[in-house]
């Protein structure tokens, strides 16, 4: 009868407490300082096994200690090294609803975890107290990704040693550490700025400091899609999965004047009926919302459900209010970034189509019409296939080759369609065309990695080509492969000025000119290109486009 009516009024004294913010004396506290007197005996027990850092027989320890203690059943789900999730099965206050007395019990656990194993990171799964429904915990042993990515409270050690103190000191040294957990607010977005985050990643971090504040039961976070006006769910925590769908999206009023220079915490009673529900559901006793503003628009809404019916110290209300002014700066420049991308990508695709564009109408004018960058962008790519090289390379080399001429967009037509031997003076504005073509693709990006093999296909191994005379292996592969595919097509078309060789003369003047003018591996790549090509039936480009076809451009050589 004594240890019922002690129960009692411990719990009637956890409602109490729910209902103030007393940093000196909250029941998490509590619970961590039980903790710290139970430690030398739950370390006893744990000397008394075999191997006390084994997870397992810790895992063991701490569930036969808690229970034998505490009366508080749990079973252990998994145990690794990194985590041990605990199923509790019985609480000695399950039948009260009070969430400090859950804390308590946290607090009691979460202590003995950190003094024995270094660290405890622990997250809560699912209500403690609402039968049927058991208590999943998970303890994170170690500070791994996935333990940072759970919302829940990270014990240290200088929590531990905060409340060893003299109570005068420790009140003092509690609303340093709020200070610090306010300043946390804004330490967290700024670690979302890395590697150019999105506005979910941006939300996500916030919303997993705001689970480190202790008034703070439950928070969601929705942001605002300006096609469709709506406020959609972004992140949260604390809140009962199945009532998600009825709250994936919240209306309000898109007017700033409603403010009226007020604060800008509303009450829960300005919302509908989903927050209600959601406060019996949890025990949340205050429910409070702010909007995430610029000057000129509103970004989205924090709703906030907080443990007690009393306000928040004005410092942390403050942190609050401040950080989501920056959280919505910041989620209005990433949409602004991402629409500026979204521009750039619109006016690279236009450029790249302007490119094919006039691409293909330089082919239009080929003596084999718009086969012609075709073939040897094929050519190429089956040597390279030969070659072994890698996929991406494969794809690079084919959007090389089918855009190597495309320089010659700027040489005059009379030049290009000459039917009798180019002067020096016409060669000379030739030779300009794998220039022209590489300023042609500078200016995208996705053509950065081609531009090598298209400034360098005339390029020739003796040094005796164009426009740079680079010799050897200082010509990029891709153009060495592109040299040998257009010279071996150039070879076997018709031309104004000249019929086009057949396969056999082509091929003996690439091998008289392999290692002089031609890599060695690349033409006998070709060779076997061409010899599974003869096996198979295929003819040659001379073949494909007989003289049926009138050429109308050249490509000189």
């Amino acid at each position: 009868m004594k240890h019922e009516l002690f129960n009692l009024a411990l719990c009637e004294f956890a409602k109490a407490i729910d209902e103030s913010l007393l940093p000196q004396t909250t029941i998490s506290s509590l619970g961590l300082k039980l903790a710290v007197k139970a430690y030398p005996e739950f370390k006893l027990l744990l000397k008394s096994h075999s191997d006390p850092t084994n997870i397992e027989v810790f895992a063991s320890a701490l569930r036969y200690f808690m229970l034998s203690e505490f009366n508080y059943e749990s079973i252990i789900a998994n145990a690794s090294n990194d985590c041990i999730r605990l199923v509790v099965k019985k609480c000695p206050f399950q039948e009260h609803d009070s969430p400090s007395l859950c804390s308590v019990m946290h607090g009691i656990v979460g202590g003995l975890t950190l003094m024995s194993l270094g660290y405890c990171k622990l997250a809560t799964l699912s209500g403690p107290e609402r039968a049927p429904k058991p208590c999943y915990i998970d303890l994170f042993t170690s500070p791994t990704p996935e333990a940072k990515k759970q919302a829940g409270f990270e014990y240290s050690k200088e929590t531990i040693s905060l409340l060893q103190k003299p109570d005068d000191e420790s009140v003092a040294l509690q609303r340093q550490s709020r200070r610090k957990i306010a300043l946390g607010l804004f330490g967290s977005i700024a670690l979302s700025l890395h590697d150019q985050p999105t506005e979910e990643v941006i939300g996500n971090k916030y919303i997993e400091a705001l689970s480190c504040v202790q008034e703070i039961r439950a928070a969601a976070l929705y942001l605002k899609e300006f096609n469709t006006g709506r406020f959609v769910l972004t992140s949260h925590f604390g809140l009962p999965d199945d009532i998600l769908p009825a709250i994936r999206t919240i209306g309000i009023k898109d007017d700033s004047s409603d403010d009226n220079n007020e604060s800008l915490l509303e009450i829960v009673e300005r919302f509908d009926i989903h927050q209600q529900a959601i406060m019996r559901r949890t025990g949340i006793r205050l429910f409070t919302s702010i909007r995430l503003k610029t000057p000129d628009k509103i970004i989205g809404v924090l709703n906030i459900g907080w443990k007690t019916r009393f306000s928040t110290s004005f410092e942390m209300q403050n942190a609050i209010t401040d950080s989501c002014m920056l959280i919505a700066a910041l989620i209005d420049n990433c949409r602004l970034h991402l629409e500026l991308k979204e521009t750039h990508f619109r006016l690279e695709k236009a450029y790249i189509d302007a490119i094919t564009l006039i691409n293909n109408l330089i082919n239009a004018l080929d003596q084999c019409l718009e086969r012609y960058s075709k073939r040897v962008a094929e050519l190429a790519e089956a040597i390279a296939v030969k070659l072994n090289l890698p996929q991406g390379e494969i794809n690079r080399l084919y959007q090389a080759a089918f855009l190597h001429d495309i320089g010659k967009v700027n040489i005059p037509p009379e030049i290009l369609s000459k039917s009798s031997q180019l002067t020096e003076e016409e060669y000379k504005i030739i030779k300009t065309h794998p220039i022209v073509g590489a300023e042609l693709l500078a200016p995208i990006p996705a053509f950065q990695s081609i531009i090598p093999a298209v400034l360098y296909h005339h390029e020739r191994l003796d040094g005796s080509g164009y426009p740079e005379g680079l010799a050897g292996s200082d010509i990029p592969l891709h153009a060495r492969i592109i040299a040998v595919a257009d010279s071996f097509d150039a070879m076997t078309s018709d031309r104004p000025y000249r019929k086009g060789m057949s396969k056999e003369t082509a091929i003996s003047e690439l091998v008289k000119d392999s290692g002089a003018k031609y890599d060695t591996a690349v033409v006998k790549a070709l060779l076997e290109v061409l010899k599974e090509q003869e096996a198979k039936g295929d003819r040659t480009p001379a073949e494909c486009y007989s003289n049926n076809r009138q050429a109308l451009i050249t490509t000189h050589r």
